[in-house]
């Protein structure tokens, strides 16, 4: 299979996942503000669906980053590669293995221990995940929206959609009223799905310059 058949793989699946990100923050914020879970709530079709399409955009996402953050490797420097690799964790830990948690453990517990769910509660342990998590998506999306604009492989307005929503995340970290912190997080997931919404259109197109020959280009322009 071809690079160039790999890109638009890559590019399509890091659409559809951003679809279903925007689905997700929105339809989540509407039907369990603040993230409260109720016991009734838990068990609720609406829940399975939502904490499904989590889980399900969080893996086509993390298939999919590979082949972004490759495009502009050449030119992204150190800074996209932390930036990456960050994201990606951040993605697998918060989208993947908690959402598996809340699709099959949160549904059981509320059958057998309803008293141990209820409001916005947490053990340590998963308010622990939580913030990790969210601290390297925030430190990693903002890293890798500087290294994108540097590369100027990608549009550079995807680069300031990137910064915009890690520091849109950071503001959702101090303690603040449900209605205010749900349109924060869901304008940061907004602001995260275009961005990658364009790198996934830039892929499938094949606009945007190419990392693996920019080396090339420079030493014919030296050369001569």
């Amino acid at each position: 299979m071809s690079s160039r058949t790999l890109y638009r793989l890559s590019g399509g699946t890091l659409i559809a996942s951003s679809l279903l990100i925007l689905l997700s923050s929105i339809v989540g914020a509407v039907l369990f503000p603040g993230h409260s879970s109720t016991p009734a709530q838990v068990t609720s079709a609406p829940w399975v669906l939502v904490t499904l399409t989590i889980l399900i955009s969080s893996l086509l996402f993390v298939i999919g980053l590979p082949g972004m953050y490759l495009r502009q490797a050449g030119r992204a420097g150190v800074l996209g590669l932390i930036g990456f690799i960050l994201l990606f964790f951040a993605i697998l830990l918060q989208g993947t293995a908690f959402s598996s948690v809340q699709v099959v453990v949160l549904p059981l517990l509320a059958q057998k221990a309803p008293q141990l769910l209820g409001g916005n509660s947490l053990p340590i342990s998963a308010f622990l995940l939580l913030i990790v998590s969210g601290l390297m998506q925030m430190i990693g999306v903002i890293l890798l929206g500087i290294a994108t604009m540097r590369a100027q492989v990608f549009s550079r307005s995807t680069g300031i959609l990137l910064i915009a929503s890690g520091i849109a995340f950071l503001l959702t970290i101090p303690p603040l009223p449900s209605p205010l912190s749900d349109i924060i997080e869901v304008v940061s997931f907004i602001l995260l799905a275009v961005a990658f919404m364009w790198c996934g259109y830039t892929l499938i197109a094949g606009e945007g310059r190419t990392a693996e020959t920019a080396p090339f280009a420079t030493k014919a322009q030296t050369s001569r």
